[in-house]
C-alpha cells in the first residue's frame, strides 16, 4: 500500500483503497477515522495523460487490493461502507457509536441555541430594528465562511471532526492497558472492582466502595 500511494500521491481513489485495505488487516478506531476522512472528501477526477504510471497498472493495482476486501464498496455511500466497517471492529466499533452520540449532541445544543436566539429576536420585534438584523446576518456569513474553511481543510486531509473529538475524550487506563472514553470513568471502573475495593483507571489508588 505504501509503494502504491507513493507512486500515485494525489490520486484520492488509491489513497481510500490503501487506507481501506490497513484498516481490514487492522480494524482499529485509528484506522476507522482515517478511512471516513477520505470517503467523505469530494469524490476527483483523474487526468489519466499526466499519471506517473500506465492507467493500464494503475487499475491492475487497485484491482489486487479489491480482491482482498471481504465487500466492494464501490457504488456503496459512506453510511453504508460505515456499517460494514464497524462490523468488523468488534468492541472498538462502541468506541465510534460513542463519538458519534457526542457528536450528534453537541449538533443538538448549537440547533437549540439557535433556535433560542431567534425566539429572543422575535420577542424584541422591532425594536431591535435593522441592527439586530445586520448582526445576525453577519453571524451567519461568519459561520458559512467558518464551515468553508473547515471543508477546505478536510479535503487538504488535515483535519477529521470525529478524530479529533476522539483524540480529545480519550483516557488510558494503567490497569488493563486499554483506551476508553473520559465520561465513562466510572463504568470502566467498575471493571476493576473486586472484594469491596475499587482501582482508579488513571492512576491504580485504591478506594473503598
Amino acid at each position: 500500500c505504501k509503494t502504491i500511494s507513493c507512486l500515485l500521491p494525489d490520486d484520492l481513489e488509491v489513497k481510500r483503497a490503501c487506507q481501506l485495505s490497513e484498516f481490514l488487516i487492522e480494524p482499529t478506531v485509528d484506522a476507522y477515522y482515517a478511512v471516513e476522512m477520505l470517503y467523505n472528501q469530494p469524490d476527483q477526477k483523474y487526468d489519466e495523460e499526466n499519471l506517473p504510471i500506465p492507467n493500464s497498472l494503475r487499475c491492475e493495482l487497485l484491482l489486487v487490493l479489491k480482491t482482498q476486501w471481504p465487500f466492494d464498496p464501490e457504488f456503496w455511500d459512506w453510511k453504508t461502507l460505515k456499517r460494514q466497517c464497524l462490523a468488523l471492529m468488534g468492541e472498538e466499533a462502541s468506541i465510534v457509536s460513542s463519538i458519534d452520540e457526542l457528536n450528534d449532541s453537541e449538533v443538538y445544543e448549537k440547533v437549540m441555541d439557535y433556535q433560542e436566539e431567534i425566539k429572543e429576536t422575535s420577542m424584541n420585534g422591532l425594536s431591535g430594528g435593522i441592527g439586530a438584523s445586520s448582526g445576525l446576518l453577519k453571524d451567519i456569513c461568519d459561520e458559512k465562511q467558518k464551515k468553508r474553511e473547515i471543508k477546505q481543510l478536510r479535503e487538504r486531509g488535515f483535519i477529521s471532526a470525529r478524530f479529533r473529538n476522539w483524540q480529545a475524550y480519550m483516557q488510558y487506563c494503567v490497569l488493563c492497558d486499554k483506551e476508553f472514553l473520559g465520561h465513562r470513568i466510572v463504568r470502566h471502573a467498575q471493571k476493576h472492582y473486586k472484594d469491596g475495593i475499587y482501582s482508579c483507571p488513571i492512576c491504580a489508588k485504591n478506594f473503598n466502595s
